[in-house]
């Protein structure tokens, strides 16, 4: 899981035989096929150890996606899914706040509503961000001259 924008995984890829044993020098054989637009790749991938390939992948679309894995044009039969959730630290409004009343009165409530979306255009779940409204109160002093 990584956040939209902000957040980056790897992609492991292990490579072996009928046998179990590491296939090397795979790392320019390896092709991921991922979703047009939703699926950056960082980095290409290189052999970390024998048989094992990683990749860096960021996403600015929040969504659940699987991939699929391509090794020298044959299609691996593990699909791994890749959750991208919105960008919470990027919490903007969209469109209006809406207010429930024009005038606040004591003893009664006064709702605002509004929706928020991630800069990328995610929206927000309830629960994800928190905000909060700072009442302003002026007082006056009246004096005696």
């Amino acid at each position: 899981m990584i956040n939209a924008g902000s957040g980056e995984t790897l992609l492991t890829v292990e490579a072996k035989d009928e046998q179990g044993n590491p296939l090397t020098n795979l790392a320019r054989k390896i092709q991921p096929s991922v979703p047009a637009g939703l699926i950056t790749i960082k980095s290409a991938f290189k052999e970390t150890k024998l048989g094992t390939y990683e990749a860096k992948l960021s996403a600015t679309a929040a969504k659940t996606t699987q991939l699929s894995i391509q090794i020298d044009g044959r299609k691996i039969n593990e699909e791994p899914t890749l959750t991208i959730q919105p960008d919470s630290k990027t919490a903007q409004v969209k469109g209006q706040i809406k207010v429930s009343s024009t005038s606040a009165v004591a003893g009664k409530d006064v709702t605002y509503s509004l929706e928020l979306e991630d800069k990328y255009g995610n929206p927000l779940k309830a629960g994800e961000v928190i905000f909060g409204v700072l009442m302003m109160v002026l007082i006056y002093q009246i004096t005696k001259h």
